[in-house]
């Protein structure tokens, strides 16, 4: 073995956190959800101060070993090997050094020895001044001493394995290598025994591993029937998969367990497959262990039966472990629960109840998701659960806080079911209402109730050439009509279809003919009749088999409009250039003429009337909204008018560097922002350093951005579904007009 052995400091924090859960005081808010759990899992955390690579990291009874690399000042060269670290005690110790190969795969036998697949760059066979990479076999003693090193390029190329992305060592120490569809089979010497065909019916494999069994295990997206995830026990001796089991709940990796067959995990939390009788049930929440699930690499079971995490914090580069023991409820410290409900949680929302309940003495988040992401989805799955979480708001089963991307807000809002939050700002010593833009907090007030406040947002709306349309932001269902009757001979937009000229359309008209407040709807009107007329003109389906790009139809005049989003400054210059100069961002049509510029926020979040946890719910708001945008699933233009400012700083930040000439003159240059669009037809465009003409028009979108109807919402799906009759030729547009009046009004009386 080269190199010493190495302590890697871990500190363990469960000695000094108060991990708790919520006590099951709030009745009204949905007793089962805020039930104690018989069993909880509480994390230990030893943070690993030593760089390595954990992505790959592999966990055999006690111990963890993992990929490292390091460059040595001093002999200018790069070292890559393997570790092996202890949680009995701590300590690192480095199994192998491999100069400056670099480990694809590796995987641990039961006696301690290491094999891996490396790629390494060497000189070509039949020219020495080019390099091509070389596949490899290795296998280390569980000294690190070098067994054998096999050269297997040419058994992948004739098997067509372009990548390895899986390997497993059997109780003989048979090494499969997998690639996407096929696996590689050598004995434990290396020799070549054949090959497997493993995702025959399946979209490719996800992972493998063998099973407490000690057979081989892998599983991915079936590729036939009713989908979803399938897991498959591979034969090595019959060089075939021999069974099959559904309900898999597949995700980012699997573990041998040991209650259950199996555990698998994804972002949300962990899971254990049986497989006698092939189910899956939901272990734990990542939320509710203070884990971030987006960092986890991998995990295990440890010999003590904990679940050993390997997290990955790649916004901070941090790395560390979490040991969970299984605990009874009963002997956990209990802190008050906060519920939100929200169709799926995004990472951005985990992220932040992570952060939350770690700093919180008194409250805890709990996630309620309407979707079942582990059962299989029908045609009615996401309209039956967003059926459940409206019935759960205005009812006394309500959640405290409601995750309003899916809902319509403005609606809940008019029912009287959605606290208002001005009294919450007003009397808040953390943020105040001078802290956000107004035209966002004025965006989500409806009828004088601020029904939330987005973190941030981003802006969608219409560009078009000024040449045609003027200057001026803003135009109505009749002008875009006739904008499109003068220009017979171009699409209007691209990828134009009934469907998306409908949304576009309906996209800021939807309360112009449905006033919740008084219940009226006005479907069999003639601008709504005039509309479906319009609509019919276009194509059922859009032709997405056009090989010339978007900007280049465009600029030929092939195509009138595009759709614009903007989740950055310098988004703008691009369609400034498509229209050579005259952009107008004139937004989708209105009835009235004014400007549809929509302002979407996914992650805004109401407090529910009838909560009696109000102070805890604003609590987090206040402690989420006050958090700078430092995480990854933090996009778009922040609310906060100070956060806001940064980022215009930052886009318009001239970045420079110098050089010398060869007579010693220094000159300084504007650095390249970096950055480019291309298309596959060559229109290509690279950006420059935002201009403050640039941020001033993205603020003038903002100002007069407002949130709009989901294009989910039951109000387009009635619509979609009675005015396809219209479109067949089945019945007048009148007819079709009066059908969706009918329907629509009904549904509003009902949710009235």
């Amino acid at each position: 073995m080269t190199g010493n052995s190495k302590r890697i400091l871990a500190a363990s924090l469960a000695a000094v956190m108060v991990f708790s859960l919520a006590a099951c005081g709030n009745t009204e808010g949905g007793d089962d959800d805020r039930k104690l759990p018989e069993w909880v899992y509480v994390p230990e955390y030893r943070e690993l101060e030593e760089e390595g690579s954990y992505y790959s990291a592999k966990q055999v009874g006690d111990a963890l070993y993992y990929q490292f690399g390091s460059f040595d000042e001093e002999k200018g060269t790069y070292v890559a090997g393997l570790r092996k670290y202890s949680l009995a005690d701590g300590s690192a110790e480095t199994l192998l050094e491999m100069g400056d190969a670099s480990i694809n795969q590796f995987e641990v036998a039961g006696d301690g020895s290491v094999y891996a697949m490396s790629s390494e760059w060497l000189p070509s066979d039949t020219n020495p001044e080019e390099y091509e990479v070389k596949y490899l076999l290795m296998k280390y003693g569980p000294s690190g001493d070098e067994v054998f090193r096999q050269d297997i390029t040419e058994v992948t190329q004739e098997n067509s394995i372009d990548y390895i992305n899986n390997m497993v060592v059997d109780d003989q120490n048979r090494v499969c290598l997998f690639g996407n569809s096929d696996a590689l089979v050598f004995d434990g010497e290396g020799a070549f025994q054949g090959v497997i065909k493993v995702s025959d019916g399946m979209g490719g494999i996800n992972d493998v591993i063998k099973g407490k069994d000690g057979k081989i295990y892998s599983y991915g997206w079936s590729s036939g029937g009713e989908g979803g995830y399938v897991l498959s026990e591979v034969d090595i001796d019959k060089r075939a998969v021999v069974n099959t089991y559904a309900n898999f709940p597949g995700g980012n990796g699997l573990t041998a367990g040991s209650e259950h067959d199996f555990l698998s995990y994804d972002s949300s939390g962990v899971y254990g497959y049986t497989l006698a009788d092939q189910s899956a049930e939901k272990l734990f929440d990542w939320v509710d262990s203070d884990i971030t699930g987006e960092y986890v690499q991998s995990i295990g079971i440890i010999e003590d039966g904990r679940i050993l995490v390997v997290i990955n914090d790649w916004g901070t580069s941090e790395n560390s472990l979490a040991l969970l023991s299984k605990t009874p409820g009963s002997e956990v410290p209990q802190k008050e629960i906060i519920l939100v409900g929200t169709m799926s949680a995004s990472q951005e929302l985990r992220s932040a109840a992570v952060k939350f309940n770690k700093t919180s003495d008194k409250y805890r988040i709990s996630i309620k998701e309407y979707i079942d992401n582990t059962a299989q989805w029908t045609e009615t799955t996401w309209s039956d659960a967003l059926t459940r979480l409206n019935n759960d708001i205005t009812s006394g089963n309500c959640p405290d806080l409601i995750d309003a991307g899916d809902i319509d807000i403005q609606q809940l809002t008019s029912k009287g079911v959605i606290e208002d939050l001005t009294p919450f700002l007003e009397s808040s010593t953390v943020i105040k209402r001078e802290d956000f833009l107004e035209p966002v907090l004025n965006g989500f007030t409806y009828e004088g109730v601020l029904a939330g406040i987005p973190k941030t947002f981003n802006i969608q709306t219409v560009v078009g050439s000024s040449k045609d349309l003027g200057t001026e932001m803003g135009w109505s269902l009749e002008e875009i009509i006739a904008y499109s009757d003068a220009h017979p001979d171009a699409s209007l937009f691209d990828y134009t279809s009934k469907s998306n000229v409908m949304y576009y359309c309906m996209r800021y008209n939807e309360g112009a003919f449905v006033d919740w407040s008084t219940g009226k709807c006005n479907f069999n009107s003639p601008e709504f009749i005039s509309l479906l007329e319009f609509v019919n003109r276009f194509p059922e389906e859009a032709d997405y088999n056009n090989d010339v790009s978007a900007p280049n139809r465009i600029q030929r005049g092939e195509v009138l409009l595009d759709t614009v989003y903007l989740d950055g400054f310098n988004e703008v210059q691009m369609y400034n250039e498509i229209f050579g100069g005259q952009a107008v961002f004139i937004g989708y049509p209105t009835t009235d003429g004014s400007v549809g510029c929509a302002l979407n926020a996914s992650n805004v979040y109401a407090i529910a009337a009838k909560s009696k946890m109000k102070d805890g719910a604003w609590a987090f708001l206040e402690s989420y909204l006050a958090q700078e945008n430092t995480d990854r699933w933090s996009w778009g233009f922040p609310s906060n008018k100070e956060q806001l400012d940064k980022k215009i700083q930052e886009a318009i930040k001239v970045e420079t560097y110098t050089w010398v000439d060869e007579d010693g003159v220094e000159h300084e240059e504007a650095a390249s922002v970096g950055g480019s669009v291309s298309y596959q037809d060559g229109w290509t465009y690279e950006y420059h350093t935002t201009t403050q003409e640039e941020v001033d028009q993205v603020l003038a979108l903002i100002e007069v951005a407002r949130p709009t109807v989901s294009q989910n919402s039951n109000v387009m799906a009635i619509i979609a579904e009675e005015a396809d009759a219209f479109y067949k030729g089945q019945k007048s547009a009148a007819e079709v007009a009066d059908v969706i009046q009918r329907r629509i009004q009904n549904y509003v009386d009902e949710n009235r």
